[in-house]
């Protein structure tokens, strides 16, 4: 997801649910898939209940991932002299600055199954920005960037 404001454009995932609606979803399929289990080990199937609590556990780290997920932004300010990129995934907030004059931008397209890649390069190193837009955001924010990196000397 995009969200341009003035010299501004904030990044982050596109994400339906909340952490509070994955926990509700979650609980919800827990309580069903629990009394299906119950009912077999009524019936003297208690082979089902390991197999029914791997699922459980299963589901319930892929909710645990998609909640940590959409908690990531990445926030790109475009000031009179540097490109400044402000990061928050995961483990913390990280910032780099790149000189607009001396900065380049690569935009690589959509190859087969990969997805488009916009990078920054500055003093020989590569950061690759804006890796949870679609595509065609990512076209439309390298456009934006190009404008912005035509230094004025």
């Amino acid at each position: 997801m995009l969200i341009i404001e003035a010299d501004s454009y904030q990044i982050q995932p596109n994400c339906a649910l909340s952490a509070k609606a994955l926990f509700i979803i979650y609980s919800a399929i827990f309580s069903v898939s629990l009394t299906i289990a119950l009912f077999f080990i009524y019936l003297g199937a208690w082979i089902v209940l390991p197999f029914a609590g791997l699922e459980m556990l299963a589901l319930g780290l892929a909710f645990y991932y998609l909640s940590r997920c959409s908690k990531h932004w990445e926030v790109l300010n475009l000031e009179e002299h540097q490109l400044v990129c402000s990061y928050w995934v995961g483990k913390g907030l990280s910032q780099q600055q790149f000189p607009r004059c001396w900065a380049k931008l690569l935009f690589t397209p959509a190859k087969g199954l990969h997805p488009s890649r916009l990078s920054i390069s500055y003093q020989g190193q590569w950061f690759e920005i804006a890796r949870w837009l679609t595509d065609e955001e990512k076209q439309f924010l390298a456009d934006k960037l190009r404008q912005y990196f035509q230094c004025q000397l």
